[in-house]
């Protein structure tokens, strides 16, 4: 049973890792400011850092929102990695959250129960997530343009931008690791399929 439940949860996360690298460090390497090989070791390094000093956090809000069982865990599992894997297969960023949130909550609606109230909370932090993000990537370009503008070398700005894209991908890195763990491995923690440290 381990063995089922280590590959079903190595397949969503090795589809995770695909799908997310593109949205960590992306526009870094399309645009040159970085190499490849580097953002994904990088990548590679602080989600890993992430998952192993804060992944506990949102557990016990995944395996939460329908009772949990070692066939719902699997089919909620390989259908958030099918859909994961399809996704980056037409290049469209997409949340495992989402992924894995509604695997469970169509798994517990056949099963005759969803725990609305989780489900809620959760709906309501995707809703805001995007909103937050413009207000403050607006606020934070408007005052770091005016500091940036100032600086006349070419070399010097070049720089700036390497260093405050590396410390940033290691920021998205460590966070991607630290919020994902539960989309990994949630559905299996409780009835005793896994258990947290």
């Amino acid at each position: 049973m381990i063995f089922v439940i280590i590959l079903a949860s190595a397949l969503v996360g090795w589809s995770l890792g695909r799908n997310n690298i593109a949205t960590l460090f992306g526009p870094s390497v399309v645009s040159g400011v970085m190499n490849y090989r580097i953002a994904t070791v990088v990548a590679g390094i602080f989600v890993l850092a992430g998952s192993i000093v804060h992944g506990s956090a949102g557990l016990s809000t995944v395996n939460s929102i329908t009772k949990v069982s070692l066939d719902i865990s699997l089919s909620a599992s390989i259908g958030t990695a099918i859909l994961i894997i399809l996704m980056t297969h037409f290049s469209i960023p997409t949340s495992i959250t989402q992924g894995i949130v509604g695997s469970l909550v169509g798994l517990g609606m056949i099963n005759g129960y969803v725990n609305w109230n989780i489900v809620l909370k959760v709906a309501i932090f995707w809703a805001m997530a995007p909103f937050g993000a413009i207000v403050i990537s607006f606020i934070s370009h408007k005052l770091l343009s005016i500091q940036f503008n100032k600086i006349r070398s070419l070399r010097k700005r070049q720089t700036i931008l390497q260093i405050m894209t590396l410390l940033f991908g290691i920021y998205a890195s460590y966070s991607l690791g630290a919020n994902n763990v539960a989309n990994v491995v949630g559905p299996f923690v409780g009835k005793g399929m896994l258990n947290t440290p």
